[in-house]
This record gives structure tokens, C-alpha cells and sequence, in this order.
């Protein structure tokens, strides 16, 4: 019987210890994990700062949107900030493709062929999955005015109505 008692104090004892060790490497692990969140967060708004200076308008689109949907959940405000930038340089690209097409100007895209609004559709996604709201702005911005909406080509009529129905 005292055999049994010893035992089991025993190993109360060592279960005990365990708990307070793990506990301890838990609290580490922990303060660990947060540092090198801080660092990649950190890391991301450095890049985002960099990429403000990227002459490839459309890879800066996209890098400020990627950073944005990345670091939404740690900081609204300057994600937001960051899709609303991408977005601007997305429309500015439109609107120059649309002016490169008027006769006698030659597309500034290296012959490679794009479709209108690729890239704000990214942008759109990325932003409307993380802020509704932002989406819907997003989205009325995309959608032409009236005179305009008659220029478009009905498969760009479908495509916005697409974009629409996944908001």
C-alpha cells in the first residue's frame, strides 16, 4: 500500500512538473510566435513602402494588394489604404489603355495583349473578400455611366455582371 502511495505521489509530482515546464515552453513558444509576426509584419509594410517606387505599374498594383489582403486581419486601416492605392493605379492603367487605342497611338504594352480590367478584378477580389463595403465601392467604380455603358462589348457587359454576382 505504501508502495502504491508512493507511486502515485510520484508520479502527481513529475506530472506536475511537466505541466508547469510546458506551460513555461508554451509561454516561450508564444512570445516567440508574436516576434516573428511583428517581423513579417513589419517586413510587409517595408515592401509595401518599396513597391510605391516599382516604374512596373501593374506588378505595384499587385504587390500593394497582395500586402493588403495579407495584412488585414493585423491592421484594417492601412490595408484599406493599400487596396485603395492599387486600385487608383489600376484605373489609371485602364484609362490609359483606353486612350492608347484612339487612332494613331500604339499600345504601351509590348504587343502583349491584356483584357480590359484584369487587374482591378484581382484588386476587387482580394479586397471584397476581406471588406464588403470596400467591394461594393470597388465595384460602382467599375461600373460605367450610362454613355459608356453602351461602348461596352457584351463580353464585358457579362464579365462585370459576373463580378457582380460573386460580391
Amino acid at each position: 500500500m505504501r508502495l502504491a502511495i508512493l507511486v502515485l505521489l510520484l508520479i502527481t509530482s513529475v506530472n506536475a512538473q511537466t505541466i508547469r515546464s510546458g506551460n513555461q515552453k508554451t509561454k516561450k513558444n508564444a512570445a516567440e510566435l508574436q516576434q516573428r509576426r511583428a517581423t513579417a509584419l513589419s517586413l510587409l509594410q517595408s515592401l509595401a513602402v518599396e513597391a510605391r517606387s516599382y516604374s512596373d505599374e501593374p506588378l505595384r498594383a499587385r504587390v500593394q494588394a497582395q500586402i493588403a489582403d495579407v495584412i488585414w486581419s493585423h491592421d484594417k486601416d492601412a490595408a484599406r489604404t493599400l487596396f485603395r492605392r492599387a486600385w487608383e493605379i489600376a484605373e489609371a492603367l485602364d484609362q490609359a489603355g483606353t486612350n492608347s487605342n484612339l487612332p494613331g497611338r500604339r499600345p504601351n504594352n509590348g504587343g502583349r495583349s491584356q483584357p480590359r480590367g484584369n487587374l482591378r478584378r484581382e484588386i476587387l477580389s482580394l479586397a471584397s473578400r476581406r471588406d464588403h463595403a470596400l467591394g461594393e465601392e470597388f465595384l460602382a467604380r467599375l461600373t460605367p455611366g450610362d454613355a459608356v455603358a453602351r461602348e461596352l462589348s457584351s463580353t464585358e457587359s457579362t464579365e462585370r455582371l459576373r463580378l457582380a454576382s460573386e460580391l
